[in-house]
């Protein structure tokens, strides 16, 4: 009961002293969201895992479907480690009574880190949302060759997962289906614009390791000799466009100054950018800045007390000096300012909850 408190305690106070101010630029969005009726805050999460197919990979895709659960039961913590936190679930518990919103999940870059997005799947299935986790494939480090093709395998990965999901009868009469929503964290924020309708122009995608380019992984595929220009640019430009979505969150995309500028004015979604940290401080390969210019119904926002790395789960007291001692930086567990990862994730998990509400409202 305590710690369902503390949830409810820090979403409410972070709502309250931040949303307001970093919403004040949506028009209508408190009239919108108020004739919308709320998710049911849970007692309790319950986690299911699935198996996915995507046509054009050999194996299948796990996912995994985090829920309000019916019942308090044993629960049990998923995704901890020497560095990052964990969090409490109950594995394959029932559903709570009635349909719900969902949200598809989609986290971190080529190499990321299984269970980096379990804390905000925690949080929405705690506020009442059905959110449903893809875990692509991890990339070796020895593949640089493979992820290339992981920025169009994994837009179709989603679109197989909601194909699933909608077709599972576990599932789909607890899933609303006109609220559904895309919520993509760095490359996974690429994929979301994807599926709202963006494609990458090839030429721009190809200049984007060149000297004065941007892309994240560029060292990477320098060192693996990856020509960005000898990529396949008719599968790069795949449209990925997917109508059962009602609206898309993308936190801190990256390669979003290698879209096609037509197809991102075309997007009719509403659209919420979030960039962690300070303008000015944003890595040049996240900053999102200019999507709110191009995109009709795109908000942008920033989270200055944040870096990029705030995304991902809190790192253990002993996080840093494991790090450290081997041989990392300790990056990771740091953030932008004085504000501790706790809280940065409830203003975080606010500001995302506000734009899906307002994403999901009569009037969109």
């Amino acid at each position: 009961i305590g710690a369902q408190m503390r949830f409810l305690n820090r979403m409410i106070g972070a709502i309250l002293s931040c949303c307001v101010v970093a919403f004040a630029g949506f028009s209508g969005l408190a009239q919108a969201a108020a004739s919308l009726k709320q998710p049911e805050p849970s007692g309790s999460v319950g986690v299911q895992t699935i198996m996915t197919n995507n046509a054009m990979r050999s194996d299948p895709v796990a996912v995994s479907i985090w829920y309000p659960a019916d019942k308090a039961g044993a629960t049990t913590m998923i995704g901890g480690n020497a560095v990052f936190d964990g969090v409490s679930v109950i594995p394959d518990a029932g559903f709570a009574n009635g349909k719900f919103p969902a949200v598809l999940i989609a986290h971190g870059g080529m190499r990321s880190a299984p269970h980096l997005s379990d804390w905000i799947a925690h949080d929405l299935a705690m506020a009442g949302y059905v959110a449903i986790v893809v875990r692509p494939p991890k990339i070796a480090p020895d593949r640089a060759g493979d992820a290339v093709a992981e920025i169009w395998l994994r837009p179709q990965d989603y679109v197989a997962t909601l194909v699933s999901v909608k077709g599972d009868a576990r599932f789909n009469d607890r899933i609303d289906p006109d609220r559904i929503g895309f919520l993509g964290f760095q490359l996974g924020g690429t994929s979301a614009l994807m599926l709202a309708g963006a494609r990458l122009d090839p030429n721009a995608f190809a200049a984007s390791c060149d000297t004065g380019g941007t892309g994240i992984d560029c060292g990477w595929f320098g060192k693996n000799g990856i020509d960005l220009h000898k990529v396949d640019a008719a599968a790069t430009a795949q449209d990925h466009h997917n109508i059962d979505l009602a609206t898309v969150i993308a936190v801190d995309p990256e390669l979003t100054t290698s879209f096609d500028r037509q197809t991102l004015g075309a997007i009719i979604l509403p659209i919420c950018v979030i960039n962690l940290g300070k303008p000015g401080d944003i890595h040049p390969g996240l900053d999102a800045s200019a999507l709110a210019q191009i995109i009709p119904d795109a908000r942008y926002q920033t989270i200055d007390a944040a870096s990029r790395f705030s995304a991902f789960a809190t790192c253990t007291p002993k996080a840093v000096m494991i790090l450290r001692e081997d041989g990392d930086d300790g990056a990771i567990c740091m953030d932008g300012g004085d504000v501790n990862r706790v809280d940065i994730h409830a203003d975080l998990a606010a500001r995302i909850t506000a734009a899906l509400q307002h994403g999901f409202a009569p009037t969109n």
